[in-house]
């Protein structure tokens, strides 16, 4: 689950700059994640994710959002959940941590 509204990805950071720049991104800088996630799929395994977001989008999570037809198109299941519905289900010690199962 991805909880924070921003992430600082090393990887990333000159494609999100771009993207924010309304520049073109590198079409494959997120080609790694594609092909584990189509290596996961090929093997019977699963991979969802679930991405809560800020009422107003914030430039990250937009820029996330422009990624997941590719990630869909993997094999990846992602699920959006509004930040204020996460917020009533989670326990507070939940609310501002992110975790894979």
């Amino acid at each position: 689950i991805e909880t924070l509204p921003r992430y600082v990805v090393e990887e990333e950071k000159q494609d999100f700059t771009n993207f924010v720049k309304g520049l073109p991104i590198n079409e494959n800088y997120n080609s790694e994640w594609l092909n584990s996630v189509r290596k996961w799929v090929s093997e019977n395994k699963k991979n969802e994710r679930i991405r809560v977001v800020s009422p107003q989008l914030t430039d990250y999570e937009k820029f996330e959002f422009q990624q997941y037809h590719e990630n869909s198109k993997a094999g990846e299941k992602i699920r959006v959940l509004a930040r204020s519905e996460y917020e009533e289900l989670c326990y507070d010690e939940l609310l501002n941590i992110d975790f894979w199962i």
